[in-house]
C-alpha cells in the first residue's frame, strides 16, 4: 500500500489517525479554520491539526481514533494529529490488525502501515467482529461456561491471543478447549 501524503485539503478523504487528546488551553487564542456540518471544529497548522469533537471512531468515510484515558463518549474533547500519522482508509482492504497487551489487559487495532511487523491483517469489519468478541471475553464469563480450564485468566488470554494471531472464529478456538 502506498504511503500518501495528508494535508488540510485532503485528511478528511477516506483516511485512519489516531489523535491524542489535548488540554484546551492549547488552543485558547488560536481561531478555527473550520467548522463541519456535524459541528467539529478545526485548526490547520504546518505540522497537523486540532480537532475539536463530540464524536469519534467512524467518521464519514474516515476512522480517527482518539487517545484518551477519559473514555466517556458525546463529550467535546481536543485531539491533535501530525499530518504523518494520517493512513489510507479503505473498509474493504485488510489493512487492519489488532494489538494486545495482557499486562495491562487493553486491545486496540491499529493500520497496517503503523508497525513494521508482521501481523494478521483485517478489513474493517472483520476488525470489528473480533474486537467485540474480546470485549465479550473481557467483559463476561458466560463464554466459557462449557470449556475446561483452571484459571479464567489464563484462558482469556489463550483465547485472546488466538483470536489476535489466527482467522480462527471464536467458536472454533472454543472448540480446542471442550
Amino acid at each position: 500500500m502506498k504511503r500518501k501524503k495528508y494535508h488540510k485539503g485532503n485528511f478528511f478523504k477516506h483516511s485512519y489517525c489516531v489523535f491524542d487528546e489535548r488540554s484546551f488551553d492549547e488552543i485558547k487564542d488560536i481561531a478555527h479554520n473550520y467548522v463541519s456540518e456535524s459541528g467539529s471544529k478545526y485548526i490547520f497548522l504546518e505540522e497537523g491539526l486540532y480537532r475539536i469533537s463530540n464524536h469519534w471512531g467512524r467518521v464519514a468515510n474516515c476512522r480517527w481514533k482518539l487517545n484518551s484515558l477519559d473514555k466517556k463518549s458525546q463529550e467535546l474533547k481536543l485531539g491533535f494529529a501530525l499530518w504523518d500519522n494520517f493512513y489510507p482508509n479503505d473498509e474493504a482492504q485488510n489493512i487492519f490488525y489488532i494489538e494486545y497487551d495482557i499486562a495491562t489487559q487493553t486491545y486496540q487495532y491499529k493500520h497496517k502501515l503503523q508497525s513494521n511487523k508482521v501481523h494478521i491483517y483485517r478489513n474493517a469489519a472483520q476488525t470489528a467482529k473480533v474486537l467485540k468478541d474480546i470485549k465479550l471475553i473481557h467483559e463476561t464469563s458466560s463464554w466459557a461456561k462449557h470449556l475446561q480450564y483452571d484459571d479464567l485468566e489464563v484462558l482469556k488470554n489463550e483465547i485472546i491471543t488466538s483470536l489476535i494471531q489466527t482467522n480462527k472464529t471464536l467458536l472454533e478456538i472454543k472448540r480446542d478447549f471442550l
